[in-house]
């Protein structure tokens, strides 16, 4: 077993990773009155989402989070790619309280694209389940320049907010349905640029980013078993949430949850959950609403993104063994 050097000690890794259910111990449980596998505590993780951002992973955590059998850290820690050093049981007590029968999943968007992190991964837990979203790279890329406009400005934007009388109100949160997607900006942040009577021409140091899929999967596959990993495309996924989340639900090996805790909005285009306490979440694609604007606004420019992601879009579904409806 691959033990890197400080990060991972022999005696941490057998201890964390010897299959006991409970990996901390449970702190004055007599107080609870109850045995201690029946007091919620931090658990190491069965299961780890890696990859990719702007995938609409969140969406897709969240809905899983829902079920009673699923806890979720969605925090981020990024534990196997920090370089911090810290221990194994500072990792695990970073999870959200569970019981034996919960399944743990802690998630990352980072992994994917660090071998150094896939590594130290695979020496904690080899038999992981590992889940990864994937989507159209050009949904993908519009995600990014939405975060891109979002950062600038918040980066202009005044500390504070409005002041009425004697009162002040936060400024309200931005998000990514809150910017508004233009096709002019968008083609200037590519760098797109068109010949007289010509095809456009992209700058690839932006636009190669949201379609490098392929080697991170070559690395993820030399350490972990084509089993153990579950690739969801999202744009899929979204098309049948309900028979999305049964095959995330199988490979985790937990019960079915009823359908409607989880529906497709098709008049707004929303994905919708329920949550604790019969609290209903919506969510709205907004990358596909800006790919439907992409495309009635200039083919030419689709035609060109087409063309750029074809020959990396043909060799990733050669090697998945599996083809998307993408662009």
């Amino acid at each position: 077993m691959l033990i890197p050097r400080g990060v991972i000690t022999k005696t941490d890794l057998r201890s964390l990773t010897s299959g006991f259910s409970r990996d901390l111990p449970v702190k004055d449980h007599a107080q609870h009155k109850l045995p201690p596998h029946l007091i919620p505590h931090p658990r190491r993780p069965g299961a780890l989402v890696v990859g990719f951002s702007q995938c609409g992973g969140h969406v897709i955590s969240t809905a899983l989070s829902a079920h009673p059998d699923i806890v979720v850290n969605t925090k981020d820690i990024k534990y196997f790619t920090n370089k911090e050093n810290k221990s194994l049981s500072w990792y695990v007590s970073r999870m959200p309280p569970s019981l034996d029968h919960h399944v743990t999943i802690d998630v990352s968007y980072s992994y994917i694209l660090n071998p150094s992190a896939l590594q130290r991964l695979e020496a904690y837990n080899r038999t992981a389940r590992i889940i990864v979203f994937l989507c159209d790279p050009l949904s993908r890329l519009i995600t990014l320049y939405r975060e891109t406009l979002v950062k600038a400005k918040l980066h202009n934007r005044t500390l504070g907010g409005a002041t009425v009388g004697n009162r002040t109100f936060p400024q309200p949160k931005l998000t990514l349905s809150a910017v508004k997607f233009e096709t002019k900006g968008f083609k200037s942040w590519l760098g797109a640029t068109t010949p007289e009577n010509s095809s456009w021409e992209l700058k690839p140091d932006i636009a190669s980013r949201s379609g490098e899929y392929f080697n991170s999967f070559w690395n993820l596959f030399q350490l972990f078993s084509r089993r153990q990993v579950l690739i969801v495309e999202t744009g899929r996924f979204y098309k049948d949430p309900r028979r999305g989340l049964s095959v995330l639900h199988s490979f985790l090996k937990v019960h079915q949850i009823p359908e409607n805790n989880h529906h497709r909005n098709s008049t707004n285009e929303e994905f919708c959950f329920t949550i604790t306490h019969g609290q209903e979440k919506c969510v709205k694609d907004s990358a596909k609403s800006a790919l439907q604007l992409l495309q009635r606004d200039d083919l030419l420019f689709v035609d060109s993104l087409r063309e750029f992601y074809k020959s990396s879009n043909a060799k990733l579904f050669a090697y998945l063994r599996d083809e998307y409806e993408w662009l």
